[in-house]
């Protein structure tokens, strides 16, 4: 993947370094991984952008949102997404895998949101390319003094139409029933 020049943003060149340091390279910012234990409603007062490094249990060094609630909240997540079609916004989905043993496993996703829920209150990014989007807000120190307020997650089910990369970290096989989860988020 070919990077532009973001020698003006020295929180894009750490992320680097850090990246460098791993011996990793810059991740696929078109992904959505991991979940997260927050619950619909949930408010977070925004600090800065930081570094979080990688640790044992965290193989890749991330961009984040300090709060003032000592958690640190994805810049990644807190894009959302552009629209919300073919996401459902309540409801159980199933989502099938491999197990290491080859096995086939399912695992129930949920989407919820808040009571109330308007799209137009999701947060929209100036940009939704990661890096330039990371490089304005710390220019202008936009995460500074926010609420950030989790509206939920909604899930995309779909039937796989080919098996998963071998790189990814949850294997599937063509067929198989998945899902694609994003999480939502007001940023005021």
């Amino acid at each position: 993947m070919e990077t532009k020049d973001f020698s003006s943003s020295k929180l894009v060149t750490d992320y680097f370094a850090a990246l460098k340091d791993k011996g990793l390279q810059l991740p696929d910012f078109s992904r959505e991984i991991g979940r997260n234990g927050y619950y619909p409603g949930q408010t977070f007062h925004a600090i800065g952008l930081v570094i979080v490094p990688a640790t044992d249990t965290l193989p890749t060094p991330y961009i984040g949102v300090e709060t003032t609630e000592g958690v640190t909240l994805s810049v990644k997540s807190l894009m959302g997404l552009s629209s919300i079609r073919g996401y459902q916004l309540e409801g159980s989905y199933p989502s099938e895998f491999l197990t290491k043993e080859g096995e086939k496993a399912t695992e129930q996703i949920e989407a919820a949101v808040i009571n109330g829920f308007r799209f137009d209150e999701a947060f929209q990014p100036s940009t939704r390319n990661f890096l330039d989007f990371v490089a304005e807000c710390e220019a202008s120190k936009f995460f500074e003094d926010k609420t950030i307020t989790y509206l939920g997650t909604v899930v995309r089910p779909f039937v796989a139409k080919k098996p998963s990369n071998p790189s990814f970290s949850e294997q599937y096989k063509e067929g198989f029933a998945r899902c694609i989860t994003a999480k939502l988020w007001s940023v005021k």
